[in-house]
């Protein structure tokens, strides 16, 4: 028998969600009965390009919760609001799969976690980089003992962000929206649960990003490494020395053992 789900966000991410649902391993096992999104006709036009002909469409995601009943609550609207839509998600008896980022604050964060509880509901963020064909084969690299004991972790990431919407204005955007990609190929990478995250932001001239900071997160794991994960980027792509490159996105991980090291690295154009 197959889920019932309400997707809610009907934007560029929703797409990508929904191609999954009609992928090999999650097609048929997940009916979407509503579709919820501000503006009306975006969410009919995507429910037209997935042939979701049946769902119920609206502007009101309590109203089409009533309606529909569903067993989960697909989260893919702008950060602002995901507080408020994970809660009417829960009270309505939904298990809930959002977007990153779950929250701006550890506060906030919590919150939701005590709402799920409470409800007695599953409330996850989507994560997608640790199965990454290049992250897993490291991941494996190391697990195997291939440089011995892991003593130190970097990753260096570079992007010309040209996404436009929220992430212009955010607040934080790198380290809210984009870097848990970093932290999370470094946690699986190297087996461990990070125990806090330090940053130090700046934003450059010609970033592009008005008042939202560049950031460059560290995280510390449960050894007495301190492990530094860079997210460094331009709107216009890499610079080296005042020079702008024509490479736009690049990102390469490089772990050290005790017997050696071992590179990564995924270069390519956007």
């Amino acid at each position: 028998m197959a889920f019932r789900a309400v997707l809610v966000g009907c934007g560029a991410m929703s797409k990508g969600w929904l191609s999954a649902l009609d992928g090999d391993l999650l097609k048929g096992r997940v009916q979407v009965v509503g579709s919820v999104d501000l503006d009306r006709a975006t969410a009919e036009a995507r429910a037209a390009e997935f042939g979701l002909s049946d769902a119920v469409i609206g502007t009101g995601l309590d109203a089409v919760l009533a309606q529909t009943k569903p067993d989960l609550l697909f989260d893919v609207a702008v950060p602002s609001v995901r507080q408020s839509i994970v809660e009417t998600g829960l009270a309505h008896g939904c298990h809930v799969l959002s977007e990153k980022p779950m929250a701006a604050t550890l506060a906030a964060g919590r919150a939701l976690v005590e709402k799920a509880q409470a409800a007695g509901r599953v409330h996850a963020v989507v994560q997608n980089r640790r199965f990454i064909a290049g992250v897993r084969r490291i991941q494996r690299f190391l697990d195997e003992g291939g440089i011995g004991e892991l003593t130190a972790l970097h990753c260096d990431f570079f992007i010309g962000a040209h996404f436009g919407g929220f992430r212009e204005v955010m607040e934080n955007v790198l380290l809210l929206d984009m870097a848990i990609h970093t932290l999370d190929a470094a946690r699986f990478m190297a087996g461990k649960t990070p125990l806090a995250v330090y940053c130090h932001e700046t934003n450059p001239r010609g970033s592009g990003m008005g008042t939202a900071r560049r950031p460059t997160p560290f995280s510390s794991f449960p050894t007495t490494l301190r492990s530094p994960i860079a997210a460094l980027g331009c709107r216009g792509g890499q610079y080296e020395l005042g020079k702008r490159v024509a490479l736009h996105r690049h990102q390469g991980h490089a772990a050290l053992g005790w017997r050696g090291s071992v590179r990564g690295q995924d270069s390519r154009e956007r």
